[in-house]
């Protein structure tokens, strides 16, 4: 069976590289969802509901 070169293994930064692209991703997308995702600790449901329905 005859493997790709194309593959992440053969890369030149290789996994590593990959690894830190998706770290960077998911810090960029917790900062996203801190700065605009409400805080609902401690608040009804009926509060919730009015304030993600604006």
């Amino acid at each position: 069976m005859k493997q790709s070169k194309a593959t992440i293994w053969n890369a030149p930064l290789g996994v590593a590289a990959a690894l830190l692209i998706f770290a960077a991703l998911c810090a960029v997308y917790f900062v996203y969802l801190k700065w605009k995702v409400p805080e609902t600790k401690g608040k009804t449901l009926e509060v919730l509901e009015l304030l993600l329905t604006k």
